[in-house]
């Protein structure tokens, strides 16, 4: 089926059932009752699928951990299956990506480039939706480091736009839904409803109204609502408890910000390089997953508590006197790791990986710290710093501070407000004066990067001047070139 093109006055009108002929009728107007109906249905729909999708992604990681350690218990001919498994699912990816080119990488970038175009045309939204679960599920689920949010939000956007086709309203509410949809979709990956608004209004919907955030803000709370239900109230990352830290403390933050702000730089450079990595190399498509699935292997069999999102790898860090050196070391595998499983074309998002980078760096400032004996150290010490920091990372690489920490501040359960805005202000500031850009605006506007435009300006002019020269240089008398 071809893209329904949103400049359209009114949705095609779809056969259907009583139900459906029932809510046309009903809902087919601009009042405001109507939109609010729609948004609480969108919520529960997204939150339904996202809620079954996030937990499906647990299981499978668990089950992956569970194959690791079978495996390290002399059972080493699994890991012939692990291979041959990890070239089906490579395929497989490869496959949805080739038949459907949209469920390629988070999603938001391209979400948000036609909830920003008054002429976009939109998706086929039932092809997406199973497209990004089943690749979401195939990516992130035997361990790649990628995030579950952006397939959730393009999930949530395919639901709000499927809605719509199910009402006659107009081009301007169809965007409103699919903005809904996509708050919903945040909302269910992280039970996050008040950070999703947020998110929709400081980054999304380039014209955000008051119509607009209140049906995003309805249909987030519905599907947060309907994620608890089905997966619980637990908080996403379970912190030590924080404690309050002396304001002639506070000078450290800016430090911390500063420095986050050059880790916000390196993330967005090795991001695209990660991209280019298998451009550049001519790697086949249907073999560009199985190279980060084969990296995974031996972090599987050694460190299994950093396979997947990060969610598992915070909780356990952050309650644990880890040393180090192991934290450096986790720090750069999880940044090469995430750009490679990224680079490679897969469904999956890079907003639990920045979390969980930010996290981490926060743990070796912390431990720093107190190796320079500033602060003797504690758990909720580390708290304050490891949370500030994902606050930090996440807000200068998008540029949405105020998304950055209301999220953590949800996910956590904690409000260490100062020092969060401290670190996440000073890290946008740097991140800034360093050229950086807002990383899903970039993504949005992507393409594979040559040789040529990875060459500094300065001797891509030079090379260009010396090639004129060359072809410019009169002919001598017998034909060749002076």
């Amino acid at each position: 089926m071809g893209d329904i093109d949103s400049a359209s006055s009114a949705a095609p009108r779809l056969q259907g059932g009583p139900v459906t002929r029932w809510l046309r009728k009903k809902m087919d107007d601009d009042r405001p009752w109507s939109l609010i109906a729609w948004s609480v249905i969108i919520g529960l729909v997204s939150g339904l699928v996202v809620g079954l999708f996030r937990g499906s992604l647990t299981w499978l990681n668990d089950r992956m951990t569970d194959l690791y350690a079978y495996t390290k218990d002399g059972h080493w001919w699994v890991l012939a299956l692990v291979v041959a498994g990890s070239f089906l699912l490579s395929w497989l990816l490869a496959w949805i990506v080739k038949t459907e080119p949209l469920v390629s990488g988070s999603g938001i970038p391209d979400v948000e480039q036609r909830l920003r175009s008054d002429h976009a045309k939109y998706w086929h939204w039932w092809k997406v939706t199973w497209r990004k679960v089943v690749g979401g599920l195939a990516a992130v689920g035997p361990g790649l480091f990628l995030g579950r949010e952006g397939p959730s939000v393009q999930i949530g956007a395919s639901v709000g736009l499927g809605c719509s086709n199910y009402s006659d309203h107009t081009a301007r509410n169809r965007h409103t839904l699919v903005s809904c949809g996509a708050a919903a979709g945040l909302s269910a990956a992280f039970t996050a409803p008040l950070a999703s608004v947020i998110f929709v209004a400081e980054e999304v919907y380039a014209r955000f109204t008051t119509r607009v955030f209140i049906c995003s803000f309805v249909a987030s709370v519905s599907a947060a609502f309907t994620t608890i239900l089905v997966l619980g109230q637990a908080p996403g990352f379970v912190l030590p408890a924080p404690r309050t830290i002396d304001i002639t403390m506070w000078w450290q933050f800016i430090l911390i910000g500063m420095g986050l702000g050059c880790v916000a730089a390196l993330y967005e450079k090795t991001l695209f390089w990660g991209i280019n990595f298998y451009s550049l190399l001519h790697i086949p498509r249907m073999l560009r997953a199985f190279i980060p699935f084969l990296l995974m292997i031996p972090l599987g069999l050694l460190l299994p508590v950093t396979l997947g999102g990060g969610t598992s790898f915070i909780n356990i860090v952050s309650n644990s006197n880890t040393a180090l050196w192991l934290l450096v070391v986790m720090f750069i595998i999880r940044l090469i790791g995430s750009q490679l499983s990224y680079g490679s074309g897969v469904p999956g998002g890079v907003f639990l990986p920045i979390l969980t980078l930010g996290a981490t760096f926060g743990l070796i400032c912390g431990k720093l710290l107190v190796m320079a004996h500033v602060d003797p150290g504690s758990a909720g010490y580390f708290s304050v710093i490891e949370s500030s920091c994902m606050a930090g990372l996440f807000g200068a690489t998008v540029q949405c501070p105020l998304t950055a920490i209301i999220l953590v501040v949800e996910m956590t359960g904690y409000s260490s407000l100062i020092p969060m805005s401290i670190v996440t202000l000073c890290a946008c500031i740097v991140y800034d004066l360093l050229g950086g850009k807002p990383v899903y605006d970039e993504l949005a506007g992507y393409q594979a990067k040559t040789l040529w435009r990875h060459m500094p300006e300065r001797a891509i002019v030079l090379v260009k001047k010396k090639l004129f020269e060359f072809f410019d240089k009169p002919r001598d008398e017998h034909g060749g070139r002076g």
